[in-house]
C-alpha cells in the first residue's frame, strides 16, 4: 500500500492540475497506482483493519473497484483530489503503523 501511494504521489510531485489534465500518461499512471493501492488494501485482513480504524479501508477498496471494473465512471476530478490531497496523510498513517523496513502490504 505504501509503495503504491508513494508512486502515485511521485507521478504528480511537480505537476499542477493543468499538467495532470494535459498528460494522459500521468492520468493512467496515477489511476493504476491508486488501483494497486486498493488491491493491496483488500488483501489486509479484517483483524488488522480493525486495529487501524484511521485508515479509510472502505474508500480505498471502493476506489479500486471503480478503477478496475467501472472505468467508464472514472472522474478525473476525484482522481486528482485523491492524489493531491488524500494520499499524503495516508502515506504518513501507513508509515506510522508499518514495522521498520517493511513497505509493502
Amino acid at each position: 500500500m505504501l509503495t503504491a501511494a508513494e508512486d502515485a504521489r511521485s507521478f504528480v510531485a511537480d505537476a499542477t492540475r493543468q499538467d495532470f489534465d494535459a498528460d494522459k500518461e500521468k492520468q493512467y499512471a496515477v489511476a493504476r497506482a491508486i488501483e494497486i493501492l486498493g488491491e493491496a488494501a483488500s488483501a489486509v485482513g479484517e483483524e488488522e483493519r480493525a486495529q487501524h480504524p484511521q485508515i479509510p479501508w472502505r474508500e480505498i477498496t471502493g476506489m479500486r473497484t471503480i478503477l478496475a471494473h467501472q472505468y467508464f465512471r472514472i472522474d478525473p476530478d476525484i482522481v486528482w483530489n485523491v492524489v493531491s490531497t488524500q494520499l499524503e496523510p495516508l502515506i504518513e498513517q501507513l508509515r506510522a503503523i508499518l514495522p521498520p523496513g517493511k513497505d509493502e502490504g
